[in-house]
């Protein structure tokens, strides 16, 4: 690391949140909270006397960013609302999805929340897949004020979308009943390996009673790995479920066999339920956290699904976005975007693009230029445009499409069952026929089943989970969160790590350097700034308007008069008043690029913004460089503005490419080892990249579009959630060689003595549980000591 970038680092100390609890390097304004959305939300919580959420609330919740500044349309809530008010029922309920719950201090939060509104009479809150579900008196609550005041408090509510079933709740039912199945089927096998005989009176009932527990353990339990097993057959794959199948199926039918015969040495039937039961945990294990993690994600992006047209007559009708024709008349309103590319025909525009290009910059317009698809007007009034394209043919239509991410492709794993399945059924075959030559047909199937039995892979069926969870719980400390199981084997391949800029590795917005100078300001002089700020969707504007709200001092008082002069400023009259918030050199006739607040052309403040890099940034990339991945910059913001970030941050120039469109970054990643690559982004102009990469991570939890293509999400200002999870990758890789190594040492010595007939249902009953403790406690041992070094 250079001299230059070790000076930043030097000032720099790390403390952790007072709102969200999350780590973060101190910059030069923001001492005790990561952001300008916690330091307000904090505010809020003290102000109303709700210091308990403090003391319920987790080590990590989720950072509140800068949505609560932001403006939301809400159309879609008025409609459900109405819809569920014209119901027939005396209580009217309506479940909406929740994103920004984190423990139970979230729920406690929203709760005393609710309890405000007259009306209101349940709010019910399933953390897990993140929905709430309001029951209200008809006409009486008042729902859309509820949730803007959760908005104020971080937390944002969409309406309900369809997901696939939740996978863990078809295994918690059956993993309840298989587990007093197996504790029944235990209870009445016990006494024949105490030594009951078998002409005791109660003996045939025993055995009866316990193949029909294995029965019912098999028909709820059993047929959810024997239809996992069956698909990944169609898909011609190799599945784990493949080895249990196998292994409950020969078990369950050879106990048959045997208790028609009566030989007590071919009945199974208590491992059976016992080893249904385990793997049903094990799943259970696997699948929960994956379901919790996405279920943080609430579908709360606001898509374009409508917008104004003017018609022949010069009268405006709303109509689908779908609808829109080429050369359309159409209108959009301060904050909203243009949905296809358009000509302008207003007489000129500011316009961002940040969230398309990463370009933190405005730009001006003139009549008749060309509106990009996405841009987002950034000025004080509406505009029309006229369009050049239909919706489908956009590019923000293109980037908006989600693909998603591979949940089921797992290669490392198919060769390693595949081989496993291959050499034990070899063994169990061939040891069952020099038996079925040597000592005829019971000790035949006594070997092979024994061999199936011992050997299936039970107690890598919980100890994987278990690595899993342990993991992710590590994770999950980080504020690193994943949304597919199967990241944990792409990681293995990954060679570098590519960065956006804008977002990922500096602030989405412009930081304010000297916001403190704001608290020397006169009343009069802060008013007149909260007026300035007030109308403008500026990059500028909106920093200043978050600072000024955060520290509780944006106030809008007085008989204004405001203007927006394009490309310069904003101008406020107060009565002989004039006040310029603006260029330099236009608001107080000073040389400089800087921003100046003024009055009567007399400058009163000079305002500086920053966007450097976070300040964990420098030193989270040289430890991932110390890790023998390389690091590479692709942004849409300006080649000069990535070129000065790659000097703060240590790397070359030539790893660091600026100006670059979404397009021009998914080509760059397919032609440089894109399938080798983890892409770390926050903005919809990431998606196509997202698409080409092998693992995708994103800190933009609140776009639900980027998260569902994302492999993972981190909470926090700054990076360091990339390194964290490639580390505990690393050490999880690490603990599954320990537990490879003892399953196979394990499966050696079992086969063998499988295969030599020495194996009985009574010592498959111990090896069992005992190779399922052991690897249970191999995985605990292994993650617990790399968690503490």
């Amino acid at each position: 690391m250079n001299v230059a970038r070790d000076q930043k680092l030097s000032s720099k100390s790390e403390s952790d949140c007072l709102h969200c609890g999350t780590p973060f390097k101190v910059g030069d304004q923001l001492d005790d909270f990561c952001c300008s959305g916690c330091e307000y939300v904090y505010r809020l919580i003290r102000n109303e006397d709700l210091d308990r959420y403090y003391e319920l609330r987790d080590n990590v919740g989720q950072p509140v960013s800068s949505r609560v500044f932001s403006t939301r349309d809400f159309s879609w809530l008025k409609e459900c609302f109405e819809a569920v008010e014209t119901s027939s029922a005396r209580e009217k309920e309506l479940e909406l999805s929740l994103q920004g719950i984190s423990c139970v201090g979230c729920v406690w939060l929203i709760d005393k929340l609710f309890s405000e509104y007259e009306g209101g009479k349940q709010c019910l809150i399933d953390v897990q897949h993140g929905t709430m579900t309001l029951v209200w008196a008809a006409r009486a609550f008042d729902l859309l004020g509820f949730v803007r005041k959760l908005r104020q408090f971080g937390y944002e509510v969409g309406p309900m979308v369809s997901k696939p079933p939740s996978e863990t709740k078809s295994i918690v039912w059956r993993l309840a009943l298989c587990g007093a199945f197996a504790l029944n089927s235990m209870l009445f096998t016990f006494p024949q390996y105490l030594g009951m005989s078998a002409d005791f009176v109660f003996a045939r009932q025993f055995s009866w009673l316990s193949a029909f527990f294995a029965t019912t353990s098999i028909l709820f339990g059993g047929g959810y790995f024997f239809s996992k097993a069956y698909q990944a057959i169609k898909r011609g794959v190799v599945h784990m479920d493949m080895p249990i199948s196998i292994g409950l199926a020969a078990a369950y039918l050879v106990s048959w066999y045997g208790f028609h015969v009566g030989d007590e040495t071919l009945q199974y039937f208590d491992f059976v339920s016992t080893f249904v039961f385990l793997m049903l945990a094990g799943r259970w294990v696997h699948v929960y956290a994956i379901e919790r993690n996405r279920g943080r994600l609430a579908d709360v992006e606001v898509k374009p699904s409508s917008l104004v047209r003017l018609n022949q007559n010069g009268k405006t009708e709303t109509i689908d976005i779908a609808s829109l024709k080429e050369g359309d008349l159409y209108t959009i309103g301060v904050g909203e975007w243009a949905p296809v590319e358009s000509d302008l025909k207003s007489e000129s525009a500011v316009l961002g693009m940040d969230w398309i290009n990463g370009e933190s910059e405005s730009n001006v317009h003139v009549e008749g230029s060309i509106v990009p698809s996405g841009a987002v007007n950034h000025g004080s009034k509406g505009l029309l445009l006229a369009a050049r394209e239909v919706w489908s043919d956009s590019l923000l239509y293109r980037l908006l499409g989600s693909k998603g991410r591979d949940l089921e492709s797992d290669a490392v794993t198919q060769r390693w069952i595949a081989r496993y399945l291959f050499s034990v059924i070899v063994i169990s075959v061939l040891g069952a026929g020099y038996w079925a030559l040597v000592g005829g047909v019971h000790d035949s199937l006594r070997v092979l089943i024994s061999a199936l039995v011992v050997s299936c892979p039970c107690s890598l069926g919980i100890a994987l989970p278990l690595v899993d969870e342990l993991s992710n719980s590590m994770l999950k400390l980080k504020g690193v969160f994943l949304n597919t199981n199967t990241i944990w084997n792409r990681l293995r391949k990954v060679k570098q790590v590519v960065f956006d800029k804008t977002g990922t590795l500096t602030s989405s917005s412009l930081e304010w350097v000297n916001s403190k100078d704001v608290e020397s300001l006169s009343i009069e002089e802060r008013n007149a700034l909260c007026e300035l700020v007030s109308m403008s969707g500026h990059p500028v504007a909106s920093s200043i308007r978050e600072s000024l709200l955060a520290k509780g001092l944006y106030r809008r008082e007085g008989d204004w008069s405001l203007e927006e002069e394009v490309g310069f400023g904003v101008i406020a009259k107060a009565g002989s008043d004039v006040w310029r918030l603006g260029q330099s050199g236009w608001a107080a006739n000073e040389e400089g690029a800087c921003t100046v607040l003024s009055k009567n052309g007399w400058k009163v403040l000079s305002l500086q913004f920053s966007d450097n890099p976070w300040p964990d940034a420098a030193a989270e990339i040289e430890a991932i460089e110390k890790m023998g991945l390389d690091v590479q910059i692709l942004s849409g913001d300006t080649q000069e503005k990535v070129d000065k970030a790659s000097e703060y941050l240590g790397l070359e120039k030539s790893r660091a490419l600026g100006s670059l469109l979404p397009q021009e970054k998914e080509s760059w990643l397919y032609d440089n080892e894109g399938k080798s690559s983890l892409m770390v982004g926050d903005g919809v102009n990431d998606s196509l990249a997202f698409d080409v990469a092998l693992v995708a991570g994103t800190p933009a939890v609140e776009k639900t579009v980027l998260a569902s293509k994302s492999d993972f999400y981190y909470l926090g200002m700054g990076i360091r959630g990339v390194r964290h999870l490639l580390k505990v990758a690393r050490n999880r890789r690490q603990a599954i060689m320990y537990l490879l190594s003892f399953a196979l040492t394990y499966n050696v010595i079992i086969l063998g003595a499988a295969v030599c007939n020495l194996i009985t249902p009574v010592l498959a009953a111990v090896f069992m549980p005992l190779s399922s403790i052991v690897s249970l406690g191999i995985a605990w041992i292994s993650v617990k000591n790399d968690e503490n070094q």
